[in-house]
């Protein structure tokens, strides 16, 4: 034994690091690792194949890169990814489709309400609170099933790996912070349009 080196990381991280001895006989190894400059890619490559040719004129030169093999270990989870965030723009789409128009039913159905508050001395933010407190309770009850079932999911596949990262309530946190911004957002302009609305146009209303 020459000498003795630090562990490394030759596979994924689904796998832990397994023993490894380095040889230096030439009949073990199948590939030459050579570290270029990329602003030198084109000269170097074909100086490395006409070498190549001259040496080992029976084998055909292939080559490829160290990051598009480890890009490799995890291409299931690039796609993953892909398809994840694609989903998640494809479902806020609808749910906001689907909020903008139940707050514009709620707001049809309170107009009087909303009416006989202003004339009563409610100020606007009493009216928004009418519709706030409504759709606080449905992101309330969203949460309460999405968080343990996210958390579950995500601990599960993390299980997957050897070395991994631990789940922490900011990045769930994040998330509630997220999605009540995304919802305040949609409903804000119906309801501030109600909450501005003259209060005898809203009694007229049947």
């Amino acid at each position: 034994v020459v000498g003795v080196i630090r562990d490394f990381h030759d596979r994924s991280f689904h796998e832990s690091i397994n023993p490894l001895f380095i040889t230096t006989q030439a009949d073990e190894y199948s590939f030459y690792a050579v570290k270029i400059k990329a602003s030198q890619f084109s000269n170097i490559l074909s100086s490395l194949s006409q070498t190549w040719n001259k040496v080992y004129s029976d084998k055909i030169f292939e080559y490829t890169f160290l990051d598009k093999q480890i890009e490799g270990f995890y291409k299931t989870e690039e796609i993953m990814s892909k398809l994840i965030m694609t989903f998640s723009f494809v479902a806020i789409f609808i749910g906001c489709i689907g909020l903008y128009g139940l707050v514009s039913f709620l707001t049809t159905r309170k107009t009087k309400e909303i009416g006989i508050r202003k004339i009563l001395g409610g100020n606007i933010f009493d009216i928004l609170w009418v519709f706030g407190k409504e759709f606080l309770i449905l992101i309330i009850f969203a949460c309460l099933i999405a968080v343990p079932l996210g958390w579950f999911l995500m601990d599960s596949w993390l299980q997957s790996f050897t070395y991994r990262i631990n789940l922490s309530s900011w990045i769930f946190i994040l998330a509630i912070a997220i999605t009540s911004f995304i919802t305040l957002l949609t409903i804000s302009y119906q309801s501030i349009k109600a909450a501005l609305m003259n209060p005898i146009e809203s009694l007229r209303t049947e």
